[in-house]
């Protein structure tokens, strides 16, 4: 059973929109985040100031995980739905190829 904590996350979750290039531009999305992730903490450290820079390291780096995870959750979301749809038509391209020929 799930908390009421995960059903609200997911509601909102859901209602963003999916990536306009489908499953392709929601793998870009998670590559361009991963690299967020990794590039803004460290673009924090090297150009601000002693005390700024590590409120500005965590603060990129939360935004950023925040980002990946949504861009994860999304493409998890469109592979489970292509997934289904290939599940769907699967056992139709099965059914008609055990039909009976004419010759039989």
């Amino acid at each position: 059973m799930r908390s009421n904590v995960a059903d609200v996350a997911e509601r909102w979750i859901d209602g963003l929109p999916d990536a306009p290039g489908g499953v392709i531009g929601a793998w870009i999305n998670v590559i361009l985040g991963a690299g967020l992730a990794v590039g803004l903490p460290i673009i924090a450290f090297t150009s601000a100031e002693a005390p700024a820079n590590i409120f500005f390291a965590i603060a990129a780096l939360a935004l950023a995980g925040f980002l990946e995870a949504t861009f994860v959750y999304k493409l998890r979301q469109q592979l489970a739905r292509r997934r289904a749809r290939a599940r769907v038509a699967a056992p139709q391209a099965h059914d008609d190829s055990k039909q009976p020929s004419a010759g039989s």
